[in-house]
Order: structure tokens, then sequence, then C-alpha cells
């Protein structure tokens, strides 16, 4: 004899209601022509027969299901043991019916408890045909129901989303806007331009797509650390009075859409801009003499640690086309000259010769022509820690996810920080002392995003590293 029943159950702290029949979205049937035994192979020990009255009290009620995509989809679940429920899909045939498969221990499963809803999520559905899910039951006695057929609603599945073709855009496809006239280069006067990166306003990205991010400028198509310009506006300290053309090279990082983020490469490249000066030979300048000239102490304003160095910051100087930077390693008292950022504007400057796990400390001189101010004799100190290399989070266990990183040596502990915003708003921070950690309690379906920094705990003050790429995961 097949019985057939549709069961819906939505439970809500002490009551249970019944949904209304427009929600059913799948057919349960119970197969008692089929003995236990073509269904489930178990162990000697669970090998008893189940009697009929045990099979038949095995119940299995559905509370939900949706389809997810067109290949995947999940049903929520209730039965009345302690258990397993082994599961296989197959297609549906042109006249409703489908093929029984075997399920054995092998089988797809998932386990259950008494009156308690669990989710079988299938992503494997690749097929256009309708499609069957067949269960069986098992307690932890060893008891089996009987063979249960859920018949997945076919009108309601989401159709095949079109493969994305990849937008990969060349790097000289990038716009620079600002430097279109001749521009006049009187002393110290900088004009601000433009860069856009080619694939940077793409607004809908997709797996494998391009962008190119603009990281620094130079006059030099192979420019040295102390050519390269990070501040977007051009001038001349001493002035251009005679009008030339002349090269501006961008260099660019590729970025590259994988995971639903994008993720930056190890490839920078470069794409070549034209700049005019105008002639204003004729135009009286007056700039006071360095024997004229006094400069204040430049006040240190941050310094931290990036992905490639560590950034020191100050406030400008009036007067000042030019900063001087040192610094001194560990506890010596020798400061050493390390590097000159011209332009009297631009204040920052990144020290990407710092070695992991070693303390410095630096200080800034402001200069115009041969006259240099004095110096922050204390300095401003850190520890250069550079980011972890984070692996893909991963996500196995509901409401949890395990980040993992590769060790850095002269560490004290790793900071983790997780958000449901990939600009990590509202995000929360843990320690740790390991490679790893599992957050627990985030909210299920939801994507997570996760960055990692190193800490260096010494002389009772605490330094931190810069933050690792952010990585994305859906929880389970």
């Amino acid at each position: 004899m097949k019985k057939k029943f549709l069961a819906i159950l939505l439970a809500a702290t002490l009551s249970v209601s019944v949904l209304p029949v427009t929600c059913i979205a799948a057919n349960i049937d119970t197969e008692e022509t089929l003995s236990v035994s073509d269904i489930v192979t178990v162990p000697e020990a669970m090998a008893a027969s189940a009697s009929q009255s045990v099979k038949n009290s095995i119940e299995l009620k559905w509370t939900g299901f949706r389809w997810i995509s067109h290949t995947s989809a999940a049903l929520t679940l209730r039965t009345n043991i302690n258990g397993k429920c082994y599961y296989q899909w197959v297609e549906r045939r042109d006249d409703g019916t489908s093929e029984i498969p075997k399920l054995t221990l092998k089988s797809a499963w998932i386990s259950t408890k008494t009156d308690k809803n669990f989710t079988i999520q299938l992503n494997d559905l690749k097929t256009d045909n309708a499609i069957d899910l067949y269960m069986v039951l098992v307690d932890t006695k060893g008891n089996r129901s009987g063979l249960k057929k859920i018949k997945m609603d076919q009108s309601k599945r989401p159709a095949v989303v079109p493969a994305h073709k990849a937008v990969i855009p060349k790097v000289t496809e990038s716009i620079l806007k600002g430097l279109d006239s001749p521009l006049k280069f009187y002393p110290d006067t900088f004009y601000p331009f433009q860069v856009i990166g080619a694939g940077t306003t793409n607004q809908n990205p997709g797996d494998g797509d391009v962008k190119w991010e603009p990281v620094y400028w130079s006059t030099s198509s192979n420019p040295r650390d102390a050519q390269k310009n990070s501040a977007w506006k051009i001038g001349s300290a001493k002035g251009i009075t005679k009008a030339a053309t002349y090269n501006l090279y961008v260099f660019f990082q590729k970025w590259v859409y994988t995971g639903n983020q994008w993720t930056a490469t190890d490839t920078v490249d470069s794409a070549v801009y034209r700049f005019q000066s105008a002639d204003i030979s004729k135009t009286p300048v007056s700039k006071p003499t360095s024997a004229q000239v006094k400069l204040s102490t430049p006040s240190l304003s941050g310094i931290s640690n990036s992905s490639v160095g560590i950034v020191l910051k100050w406030k400008q100087v009036r007067n000042a086309t030019g900063y001087k930077i040192y610094r001194k390693t560990g506890k010596s008292s020798k400061w050493n000259y390390i590097a000159t950022v011209k332009g009297g504007k631009n204040l920052t400057c990144t020290d990407r010769s710092a070695k992991q796990g070693t303390m410095y400390t630096y200080t800034v001189r402001a200069y115009r022509g041969s006259a240099l101010s004095s110096y922050n004799k204390s300095g401003i100190r850190t520890i250069r820690l550079s980011a972890p290399s984070q692996y893909t989070p991963s996500s196995k266990a509901v409401g949890k996810l395990t980040a993992r990183w590769k060790k850095i040596s002269a560490v004290s502990g790793y900071q983790i920080q997780y958000s449901v915003s990939s600009k990590f708003n509202e995000a929360k921070t843990v320690s740790t002392t390991a490679v790893s950690k599992t957050l627990s309690g985030l909210k299920r379906g939801r994507t997570y995003y996760v960055r990692i920094r190193a800490y260096k705990k010494t002389g009772g003050k605490v330094y931190y590293g810069a933050w690792s790429n952010r990585k994305g995961v859906k929880i389970a």
C-alpha cells in the first residue's frame, strides 16, 4: 500500500501552526511496498529488522522548501527520532515517476534530533529535469523508516543563469584628466589631476573581471622609490620657465574579481601620458633666499604599518620645498638619513626597507634650498609588522566560520576582524595567538568578511601591523 500525505509544520516557541495550502512546495510519499533491507545496508550490530509498528512510528514532516538557484535547493524537515537521515536525489521521468535509488551507509546523510528542524541543502542539481529526493531515517538503535520521497516543485525553479563573460580592460584604457592645457609652473605651484583606472567604473562585476587601481606616478618610466609620487598633483619646487612637453607615467595595480569580491594581485603595470609647461620666462618671479627662510620643526602626525612598509606622516611647514626623513633602528641613538620627499605639500613617506619585527624611530626635517629646520629629537616609533597572508575562510558548521593565515615571525598574536559589511562597518574584533580562529553565532546564509592583522606587545605598549586583504565566506 502506498500512502501520500502533505505535511506542513511551522514551529514557534511553544505553539505549532499550519501554513496555508498555497505555500505547499513538495509532496512527501511513504513507499511501504519496499523492504527496509532493500534500502539501507547497516552494520551487523544494527541489523535487527524493525517491526512494522516501529517502522511506521518514524515520522518525517517538511517545514520549508526553497530553490536557491537552478542547481541548488534547501529543504527543511522535522522528525521524531535521534539518528540520521540518508538521502539521494534522482531525475524525474516525463511520466512523473523516478528510478528508486539504493541508499547505503555511504550515501549522503545528515544528523537528526527529536522534534528539531534539520536542513538538507542540495548543491549539485546539474539537470534541467524535475527532481525527486529519496530518504530513509535510521534511529540510534538501528530502527529504520520506510522509504520517503519528496517531489520538488519544478514550476518555481529559477532559470539557468548565463555564464559571465569576463571584462578584462587593458591598463592603457585608463584615463587621465586635468593636464590637457599647458601649465604655468611657478615655484611651489602644484596642479591637481585625476586618474580613472581602467575597469574601476565597473558597477556590476562578475568572476574574472579586471580593474586597474592607480597607485603612484612618476616622470620616470622606471622610478626609484624617491621618484614615486602618491599625491595626485604635479608641480616644481624651482618652477619651469620654458614651454616643453613631458612624459608622465602612472602605475596601476591589477585587481581581479573572484569569490564575490575584488582581490589584489602582484601585477603592477604603467600607462604613459603627456603634459606641457607654459612659457613664463618673461614673468617676474621672486622667492625668498635660503638665508631669509625660517623653517619651523615638522610636527609628526602619525605612523602606521601598511602592506608595503611603514607609513610616516607629518604636518606642512610654511615655505618648505621638501622634507628629509631620518630613522633609528632598535635602541640605536644614531639618526640615519633614508629619504627625501620633494614638494612642500607632500606630507607622507613610506619606508619600504623596514624589516619584519624590527623597532624603528622616525623624525623629519623641512628644507628649502640649503636651509634646514630643526627636528623632533624624540621622534615617533613603531615596529614593522607585515600583513598576514590569509587563506579563504570556510564555513562547514551551522553559524560558524573558520579563518586561517600564515604564521608571522616576531609577533605576540593576531586580531581577527569580521563583519557583514565589506567596508567593516560595525565590525567585531577578537584576538588569538594561534594561526586559526573559529567564529560562532553568525547568521546563516549571510556573507561575512574577514581580515587579519598581527600585533606586538613590548615596553607596555601594543603595536599593530597592516590588515590583510579581506576574504568573504557565506555562512552555512
